[in-house]
């Protein structure tokens, strides 16, 4: 029946009839099936959320299943589900410790959540995770420079981690580390406690990559 629905485009009932089989089918059988619903949800009727929930379905039995990690992954670059698809790879990213995922997982959250001290912590980890188990310094450093940017913003009142990280991480580039902290500071005038370290930070990261004239 699927064989005839699919080859006269029939792609409704495809669906349901996929949906159908998923219940029925022994366990072992349902990943591919859910995944191949989603394919067709998406691709066919043109529904995003459906799609999610089958490719959810398929990785709640096998989470190592490719078509549906593939489907969620580009869902997790673009659109309006990445928090959705997020949410559904972070689990199986820690499960795995797929590391790489689940930076790009944290990521996503760190400008979809709600609040900045969600999206400050989401940020936070992905450093932790970029540095110490991907070993990958210049992403650690750019993620730094967005909590940064981002903490900065919020007008926090005490001095952010961020400095700190980013003095760390740019010890092999100190001219970036530099810019990071001088485009932190911007034009913003000086006459707050926060942005005053922030000067200084950025001053002394400036002498430290020998741009001593920006540093005046």
């Amino acid at each position: 029946l699927m064989p005839l629905l699919e080859h006269e485009r029939r792609w409704e009932e495809l669906g349901a009839a996929l949906e159908k089989d998923a219940t029925l089918a022994p366990r072992e059988e349902r990943p591919a099936i859910y995944a191949r619903l989603g394919q067709i949800r998406l691709g066919r009727l043109g529904d995003a959320r459906g799609a999610l929930d089958a490719h959810r379905e398929a990785l709640a039995i096998d989470p190592g299943d490719r078509v549906s990690r593939l489907a969620l992954d580009k869902m997790l670059a673009a659109g309006e589900l990445r928090l959705a698809a997020a949410e559904v790879l972070e689990p199986v990213a820690r499960a795995e410790e797929a590391w790489t995922v689940l930076v790009r997982v944290l990521e996503a959250r760190s400008m979809l959540v709600d609040g900045i001290a969600a999206r400050l912590a989401a940020l936070a980890e992905a450093v932790e995770v970029a540095e110490h188990r991907l070993h990958d310094e210049k992403r650690a450093l750019e993620l730094s420079a967005r909590g940064l940017e981002l903490s900065v913003s919020a007008a926090m009142d005490e001095e952010p981690p961020w400095i700190a990280r980013i003095v760390r991480l740019s010890a092999a580039d100190p001219a970036r580390g530099a810019e990071i902290l001088a485009d932190a500071l911007g034009e913003r005038t000086i006459d707050d406690p926060l942005f005053v370290r922030l000067a200084t930070h950025a001053g002394e990261a400036l002498v430290r990559s020998g741009d001593r004239a920006r540093a005046l």
